[in-house]
């Protein structure tokens, strides 16, 4: 099965292949838990890599066009610039020496198995919100004002995460979450959400009024619009948003070309 596209998201693939000099491959993927990821292609490759479900609704307009915006920044900087987050094992050990009290409670109500793949997949999604919301932001307010066609993709697409996000508010979660992730996950989905809804006038805000972690949200948002909007002003964004959030030892940047091209991030 064909992946048809709207031309929209064909002019923005078009945009890369010419700004970067290499043609997207795409190949079904039905075991990805999204309707698409991209791999961005390194110097020895000769594709970017659209991995899709067979069969995805049409919002995998969005998610190509948006995922295209991270290899537009990446590319307009220098390659000695093209920094990428990595999770070290010295990051790793850093990230569970902070939160161990935590981790040792919820080990009295879970089995030590699970506690460990718990924690390492909230360790891992924390890293990855930190290190792409910043940046996400920019490239949804692109999409917004240079692709009005995909704007019902994004409203439907923006609903969607509003309700995740919303959805790990209750006290279930909190009892088996590190406070220090819990806290930080919400308050970036509180300055995130808050931004979008000032960019694209959508009514995603409201859900966030009097909100527990609203002062420290808040000075996420006064950060978004303090650097240039381009890749460099990407990584202080993200640095500035983890000094906020002390996650400043959680996640170490290396070059593009140096992280082994089998490591898990993709974008």
């Amino acid at each position: 099965m064909s992946l048809e596209l709207i031309p929209e998201t064909k002019e923005i693939l078009e945009k890369i292949e010419s700004l970067t000099e290499k043609r997207f491959k795409f190949i079904p993927n039905n075991e990805i838990t999204s309707h698409a990821k991209l791999k961005i292609a390194r110097n020895e490759m000769e594709n970017h890599i659209v991995y899709y479900k067979e069969g995805a609704s049409q919002s995998i307009n969005h998610i190509i066009a948006h995922e295209c915006g991270h290899i537009i920044r990446i590319f307009k900087s220098n390659p000695s610039e093209r920094l990428i987050p990595f999770i070290s094992s010295k990051s790793s050990e850093a990230a569970i020496t902070e939160i161990a009290n935590d981790i040792d409670s919820i080990s009295k109500v879970m089995p030590k198995s699970k506690v460990e793949k718990l924690i390492e997949m909230l360790f891992k999604g924390l890293v990855m919100q930190l290190t792409n919301q910043p940046v996400d932001l920019k490239i949804e307010e692109w999409i917004y004002n240079e692709y009005p066609g995909l704007r019902g993709y994004q409203e439907s697409s923006f609903q969607s995460q509003l309700q995740e996000a919303l959805g790990g508010l209750n006290e279930d979660v909190r009892k088996i979450t590190p406070s220090k992730i819990y806290e930080a996950s919400h308050s970036m989905n509180y300055a995130y959400f808050n931004a979008l809804a000032k960019k694209t006038k959508f009514d995603l805000d409201s859900a966030y009024d009097d909100f527990e972690f609203e002062n420290k949200g808040g000075l996420l948002l006064e950060v978004l619009d303090k650097y240039e909007n381009n890749f460099d002003g990407d990584l202080k964004r993200i640095n500035d948003w983890a000094n906020i959030l002390n996650l400043s030892s959680w996640y170490e940047w290396k070059n593009f070309e140096d992280v082994p091209s089998n490591y898990e991030y993709m974008i």
